[in-house]
């Protein structure tokens, strides 16, 4: 189990963000959308997707956890389109 999931308290809290970024988060998202193209996004989750998937070290030695990172990635790759239409498009 990853130590993540034995601090979820924790890790389900944001730990990240300042209290500035907290009131306004459409900033960092902004800021994002400024650091990455939504090409090199897609490079970047199609390099990962790779890397695992012909990896047989745990936790992709498993068709399971393979399978899930494939939708996990889709899922990403749909929320960065949302991000790029909702912060770039609609500038």
């Amino acid at each position: 189990m990853s130590h993540f999931s034995n601090h979820s308290d924790f890790y389900n809290s944001f730990i990240l963000l300042s209290e500035n970024e907290k009131q306004n988060p459409l900033n960092v998202l902004a800021r994002f959308t400024e650091d990455y193209k939504l090409s090199e996004l897609r490079e970047i989750l199609f390099d990962i997707n790779y890397a695992c998937l012909i990896s047989d070290l745990p936790p992709y030695d498993d068709p399971g956890a393979r399978a899930d990172l494939v939708l996990h990635n889709r899922r990403l790759e749909e929320l960065f389109e949302a991000l790029f239409l909702f912060i770039v498009i609609r500038k």
